[in-house]
């Protein structure tokens, strides 16, 4: 049972697709790596360009951050939720398909 009990341990606390790298699954480990890796990039430049967008319109004074922060606040997010999900999703994947290889090679080790 080490493999069914490790591999999606680290996939869920370590970085999504590392369980799957254990567990020799190499195809799927680097997909689900570089999908982590895009939709984490992806989203911190949408929020660095809102938070660009919010810092040139905000005039200096003594409450700069809080109007910096709440312009951030009321922009559009429905691309950083779907991101969101796209990593959540990504993230359940590997978690749970680490379990099933896992358990898989620790049947056949017995």
């Amino acid at each position: 049972m080490k493999k069914a009990f490790l591999s999606p341990l680290c996939s869920a606390f370590i970085i999504p697709g590392f369980g799957q790298l254990i567990n020799e699954d190499l195809k799927k480990g680097a997909l689900c790596l570089l999908s982590t890796l895009i939709l984490v990039v992806a989203g911190l430049t949408i929020l660095y360009h809102k938070a660009c967008i919010a810092i040139r319109h905000t005039p200096p004074g003594p409450d700069y951050l809080k109007l910096v922060i709440k312009k951030v606040e009321n922009t559009d997010c429905t691309l950083l939720w779907l991101i969101t999900a796209g990593l959540v999703t990504v993230w359940i994947y590997s978690v749970v398909d680490a379990y099933i290889k896992g358990k898989e090679i620790d049947s056949l080790h017995l």
